[in-house]
């Protein structure tokens, strides 16, 4: 089964949330500034973990918001993430 988790205008996303599983600790990412952080670790529960794929990810963000703006075909497209839930 899929669920839709977020609809929105690419311009509008300012952060990603990013939650431990162990423990529920949550950060929040930044997509218009720098994120300069290596957490290895959970600051909370110590749960080992990285951002470097994420980080990977919120610069993808950044890059296609960029060219979007470039192309004023585009700049009022809505991305849809859907997850799968698993049972």
């Amino acid at each position: 089964m899929t669920k839709t988790v977020f609809v929105t205008n690419i311009n509008e996303i300012k952060h990603l949330k990013v939650t431990c599983k162990s423990c529920g600790y949550a950060m929040q990412l930044p997509i218009n500034s720098p994120f300069s952080g290596n957490v290895q670790v959970c600051p909370t529960c110590n749960a080992k973990y990285s951002l470097e794929d994420i980080k990977k990810f919120v610069n993808s963000i950044k890059a296609l918001r960029e060219t979007l703006r470039a192309n004023e075909n585009y700049s009022n497209l809505i991305i849809e993430i859907e997850t799968e839930e698993k049972e």
